[in-house]
């Protein structure tokens, strides 16, 4: 028996790895978090993956499909690994009968909404499999790095802190290199961040990032690559790994920088270590190997850059502005009428939204109960922010929002970042503001328009589940396209969360005796039937 094979043995012993032997065939997928096709492609052909495509040349083949609304990670595993259709309200949320932030940058968020999941008896596609740096665990056996699991004190779906580096600390050479990489990254950020600097570059304002950098690239990098190629040794099943460094360094200097496509260069080294060993003929088990994306990204601009102020500045601007007391309320609100007119006429607010009012001029504006102290959080997710106003345990219905907050729908919808607003009427329907026309939905079908629709009509049903949402906002926000790029009200220069192509745009890459059922694959939870009937 040659060391490295002892080396196997001993961490299959330390971490009470079942050696399988059944003859069925496994499955390995590769997530790289954030890569649209259509970067994808280009990353291909600028040669930034030629391991990858030295995989396509053996037999593999990819296509495009869409991760759906909400475009980002949470959703896209929530379906591809349960089946679970029910929306997000974007990545993180505010509970007003909780007054409680959800984010699933929290352990404890992804640990509740899985329990949700399994609570309605869904059954994940990696049952008997390992999940390695994933938001949810898919029901595998072993969940490490996995944000569901990440507080679990049962070692056979998580894992120690001592053992957290063992399999790294066992490889001599692997620890070096990690080691090396590290102080590369380093020096690679900091030419990076410099520049950009000198060369007025736009980047991320995020302190943190070189460290996220460091740890993204080389630790965690090295840790599940080598964590997946044990459980190929092992003879695990369903093997799913994320590698999600692409994502971040898209959102801190963009889609197609050469900072983003380089580390593409690390994250496809990885990936051919891991497929290298799947294809070994001597494996207890024989492995279908795929490799995909879970959302696309598009190029943004961040919202200070353009204003110069946060996006929360102007929304607490006009709760100001409405919230006046005294006698100076009703000059003021007579004068935000007159601007409204103003635009109106000008054609910045068409006609029609003015009329959705159609009491507004006269009432006894002394009479309007307008709370000063309400207090408003709102929650920014890329290009889709979320209005709670957390004085009211229920969500505010269109109707009460007017009559609570005048002007306040119509003061957001004129502002430049704005493309379009979503609420829920007292009947249940979804109203959706735009620019240039309004809609009514109700069952996913139209029952009322006027104008231009504020966006195509293949997404009415999701961005109507979306606005449903039980934990969504009393208003919700969807940003507009500035000079070829889309305001995204965090500070990221990429974007992705709603219903633009680019945001939606996913790859797999599978091989080719599967064209047959990979090729009827045109959303997450087609792939989600596939893997369930092929392996499950």
């Amino acid at each position: 028996m040659n060391l490295n094979a002892l080396k196997y043995k001993f961490i299959r012993w330390l971490f009470n790895f079942p050696k399988f032997r059944a003859p069925q065939r496994g499955f390995i997928i590769i997530q790289i978090d954030g890569l649209s096709f259509e970067t994808f492609e280009k990353a291909l052909n600028k040669n930034y993956l030629p391991k990858i495509k030295k995989i396509l040349k053996r037999n593999y083949n990819y296509k495009k499909f869409l991760s759906g609304i909400p475009s980002n990670t949470p959703y896209f595993q929530k379906v591809l690994f349960y089946g679970d259709l029910e929306k997000y309200p974007g990545f993180r949320w505010y509970d007003k009968k909780l007054k409680k932030y959800f984010s699933f940058k929290l352990p404890e968020t992804a640990e509740i909404e899985e329990k949700k999941i399994k609570d309605k008896n869904f059954e994940g596609i990696l049952k008997n499999g390992a999940s390695y740096f994933n938001l949810f665990s898919g029901d595998a056996s072993r969940a490490y790095l996995t944000l569901s699991q990440i507080f679990k004190t049962d070692l056979t779906t998580n894992i120690s802190a001592f053992k957290l580096f063992t399999i790294i600390l066992l490889n001599i050479p692997a620890l070096i290199k990690v080691v090396f990489w590290s102080i590369v990254e380093l020096f690679n950020e900091i030419f990076d961040f410099l520049f950009y600097k000198l060369s007025h570059l736009p980047q991320r304002d995020f302190k943190f990032y070189p460290f996220l950098r460091i740890f993204n690239n080389v630790v965690i990098n090295e840790y599940i690559t080598q964590g997946a190629m044990v459980e190929i040794i092992c003879g695990t099943p369903k093997i799913y790994v994320t590698y999600n460094a692409y994502d971040e360094a898209a959102h801190q200097r963009g889609v197609i920088s050469k900072s983003s496509l380089n580390i593409l260069r690390l994250i496809d080294k990885s990936v051919w270590r891991i497929f290298k060993l799947s294809q070994n003929k001597k494996n207890f088990r024989k492995y279908d190997f795929f490799i995909l994306s879970d959302h696309g990204q598009m190029p943004s601009i961040p919202f200070s850059f353009i204003f110069r102020k946060n996006f929360e500045d102007i929304i607490h601007s006009y709760k100001e502005k409405i919230s006046t007391v005294g006698e100076e309320k009703e000059t003021h609100i007579l004068s935000v009428i007159e601007k409204i007119k103003n635009l109106s006429r000008k054609k910045k607010i068409p006609r029609f939204i003015y009329n959705l009012f159609p009491d507004l001029e006269n009432k006894k504006y002394q009479d309007i109960e307008i709370h000063k102290d309400s207090k408003i959080k709102i929650i920014n997710f890329g290009t889709f922010s979320q209005i709670y106003f957390t004085d009211y345990q229920e969500r505010l219905a269109f109707e009460d929002i007017n009559e609570k907050f005048p002007l306040i729908l119509l003061e957001i919808l004129s502002h430049k970042s704005v493309k379009f607003l979503s609420v829920v009427d007292k009947d249940n329907n979804v109203i959706f503001l735009g620019k240039n026309g309004f809609l009514k939905v109700k069952n996913d079908k139209i029952i009322d328009f006027s104008g231009d629709l504020p966006f195509e009509k293949k997404f009415i049903k999701e961005l109507n589940d979306l606005t449903l949402c039980e934990k969504a906002g009393d208003i919700l926000i969807f940003g507009n396209i500035i000079n070829g790029k889309i305001v995204n009200f965090e500070g990221q220069l990429t974007a992705h969360g709603t219903f633009y192509d680019d945001e939606m745009s996913c790859f797999i890459l599978y091989p080719k005796y599967r064209e047959k059922f990979i090729k009827k694959v045109n959303k997450t939870y087609d792939l989600h039937i596939f893997f369930k009937n092929t392996y499950v």
